[in-house]
């Protein structure tokens, strides 16, 4: 699987946007597409003679620069996604989420809310994407009576449950407490 990521990673930022890196990877495939498309109009349409005044600039080599940024890109695209892949990243994200829980059931359990809270925003921050994480923010925030952090929590937890192994009791809770609770 990973040498599909990196055969994507040949097209500046696109696996970093498939695998949910939007903005840096949005980024990425914007700077590595005018790159090469200017390395491309310099190659085949752009004259010496056309510079003029930006001769005088050193910009007289435009395509030299703009494939060197295209290749930059690719590069950049490449190792990122080397990173985002590695087997020892995700077995730190998992064992720093599951350490994350642990911890805010411990201190749920102990009675101290504001700890849990913070176990759980400790946790979020390895792995934003994290449904069990997302769902025990949620409860908590909501019984806390954080209420912009439940909504988001909500929000978040909604886009990211994909196989819906929370949603059915987030709706249940909803349909139960009413829509007002979060």
């Amino acid at each position: 699987m990973r040498s599909i990521w990196l055969l994507l990673s040949l097209i500046p930022g696109a696996s970093a946007i498939a695998l949910g890196r939007l903005l840096g990877g949005a980024l990425l495939l914007v700077v590595g597409a005018a790159a090469w498309n200017l390395a491309l109009y310099a190659r085949f349409f752009l004259e010496v003679e056309d510079l003029g005044p930006l001769e005088g600039l050193g910009v007289a080599n435009v395509e030299l620069a703009s494939f060197s940024v295209g290749v930059a890109s690719i590069l950049i695209s490449i190792v990122w996604t080397w990173r985002l892949t590695s087997r020892k990243r995700r077995e730190r994200k998992r064992h720093a989420t599951d350490g994350a829980l642990t911890a805010a059931h411990d201190a749920y359990l102990k009675g101290k809310l504001e700890d849990a809270l913070g176990a759980v925003g400790g946790g979020l921050k390895h792995d934003a994407h994290d449904i069990d994480l997302l769902f025990l923010d949620w409860q908590l925030s909501t019984e806390a009576g954080y209420r912009r952090r439940a909504r988001r929590a909500r929000r978040r937890l909604r886009r990211a449950d994909l196989d819906e192994k929370w949603i059915w009791e987030l709706e249940r809770e909803e349909a139960v407490g009413g829509r007002g609770q979060a």
